[in-house]
């Protein structure tokens, strides 16, 4: 009995030599397909494996405390940047508070001038209206007389 590839067997006389080497054929072009896909597979398995150790080693270096030398001088240099520039933070607020404090006094000094002129050019205006009401009123008795 021959095998067809397929899970069917056949019957040595009816399967002629042709049809033996096409099914032999298809079989080996399946195990080379099913080779390449065992070996991409492997290949996958093996990297992965290669980046898994890589990960487990750099987790262990750093739960140890084992950091690259590197990277704690980087964060230093980081934090003191950051510091350096809150520090500058402070003091410009600190500026601007007293700007904002001499701004307030000087708005307050403009605007009671500005009142105090206000009224004074108010009680200026109601004495020439008293002015000009009493000439009426000289004008209009003198009419009368």
């Amino acid at each position: 009995m021959a095998h067809t590839g397929t899970g069917d067997f056949i019957s040595g006389s009816s399967v002629t030599a042709g049809e033996i080497r096409e099914i032999r054929e298809r079989e080996k072009r399946e195990m080379r397909g099913l080779n390449d896909r065992l070996a991409a597979y492997i290949e996958q398995v093996r990297f992965l494996e290669a980046q898994n150790r890589k990960l487990n080693h750099d987790l262990e270096r750093l739960t140890k405390g084992k950091h690259a030398p590197g990277i704690r001088m980087m964060y230093e240099k980081e934090i003191t940047q950051s510091q350096s520039i809150i520090a500058d933070a402070k003091r410009d607020y600190g500026n601007m508070e007293k700007e904002v404090r001499g701004l307030t006094a000087d708005l307050t000094d403009i605007r009671s001038r500005y009142d105090a002129a206000v009224k004074a050019r108010n009680l200026g205006n109601e004495d020439d209206l008293i002015v000009k009401l009493c000439d009426l009123q000289a004008q209009v008795r003198e009419e009368n007389h």
